[in-house]
C-alpha cells in the first residue's frame, strides 16, 4: 500500500484535481484506491459524490481523541475502484485547535488501515502548509506537489519542498514522489518557459507528464466524475493516466 500526499503551499496548484483524476486513473491500472479528504473545503468529496457526509477526521486532532478507525468511516464514490474518508468543515474548526502532539494522530490511523485492501492510499490536503497538511506529509512515504506553469509557481514551490525534506529528515520515510505541472497551455510560450525552468531548476523531480489545460476538467467536477469517465478518450484523461503510470513507476518497491 503505497501512501501519498498530494500537496503544496500555494492555494489554486490543482491539489484536487490530481487527487481525484489520479486515484480515478491508478483504479484503472488495477487495485483500489483511497483517497483521505484532509481539507475543510472538502473539495475531493463533492467531486467523488460525498458532499455533508459525516467525516471521522475531526475526532483525530482533538484532545483527548481515542484512536479512530479510518476503514470503518470509508465509503464507496463515484468513481470506479475509488473508496473516500471524507472531509468536512468541523476538520478545520478542530485543527485550528489542536494540540501539537496530534501531528502524528493520522499517520497512526492510517498505519491501522488494512493492508492489502488498497493498492494506493492519497490524501488530499488544504492550501497552505499547517497542521493537517503537515500531518498527512508525515502519515505518507511519498509526496506529490502540483504545480501550475506561472511566474508564481517558481517562488512558491520553496516552502513545500522545504516542509518535504524537513518530514524527510526526521525520520518518517517520506520522499518526493515528484512534481506535477498541470494547467499547461502548451502554446503559450510563457507557460513553455516556466516548464523549462522548472525542469533545469528540478531535474528528474519534474514529471516528465504534464496535464494540459482544460475546461474538461471543470465540467468533470461539475459533474461529479473524474475527467477519465467523464471524457475518457479526451486529451486530460491521457495526461491523468499517463502520469498515473508514472507515479507508479516513481514509487516502484513501496
Amino acid at each position: 500500500m503505497r501512501v501519498v500526499a498530494i500537496a503544496s503551499g500555494k492555494g489554486g496548484s490543482g491539489k484536487t484535481t490530481a487527487t481525484v483524476n489520479l486515484a480515478a486513473a491508478l483504479a484503472e491500472r488495477g487495485g483500489r484506491v483511497l483517497v483521505i479528504d484532509t481539507d475543510p473545503q472538502a473539495s475531493a468529496s463533492r467531486w467523488l459524490g460525498a458532499e455533508g457526509a459525516a467525516s471521522p477526521l475531526a475526532a483525530l486532532f482533538e484532545a483527548e481523541a481515542e484512536r479512530v478507525d479510518l476503514a470503518a468511516a470509508v465509503m464507496p464514490t463515484t468513481a470506479a475502484g475509488v473508496d473516500l474518508v471524507p472531509s468536512s468543515p468541523a476538520l478545520g474548526r478542530v485543527a485550528r485547535n489542536a494540540p501539537p502532539d496530534t501531528v502524528t494522530a493520522l499517520r497512526a490511523a492510517v498505519r491501522q488501515l488494512p493492508h492489502g485492501r488498497w493498492t494506493y492510499v492519497l490524501i488530499d490536503t488544504p492550501p497552505g502548509l499547517d497542521l493537517l497538511t503537515l500531518s498527512a506529509m508525515m502519515a505518507a512515504s511519498f509526496a506529490l506537489v502540483p504545480a501550475d506553469a506561472s511566474a508564481v509557481t517558481l517562488d512558491a514551490l520553496a516552502p513545500t519542498l522545504a516542509t518535504i525534506a524537513r518530514v524527510a529528515e526526521s525520520g518518517d520515510g517520506l520522499a518526493l514522489a515528484g512534481l506535477l505541472v498541470g494547467r499547461l497551455d502548451a502554446r503559450q510560450a510563457f507557460a513553455r518557459d516556466v516548464l523549462e525552468l522548472l525542469r533545469d531548476r528540478r531535474g528528474d523531480d519534474v514529471f516528465t507528464t504534464t496535464i494540459s489545460e482544460t475546461v474538461r476538467l471543470r465540467e468533470a467536477a461539475a459533474m461529479r466524475q473524474p475527467v477519465t469517465a467523464y471524457d475518457p478518450k479526451g486529451k486530460a484523461a491521457a495526461d491523468f493516466r499517463a502520469a498515473a503510470a508514472e507515479l507508479e513507476g516513481r514509487t516502484d518497491g513501496s
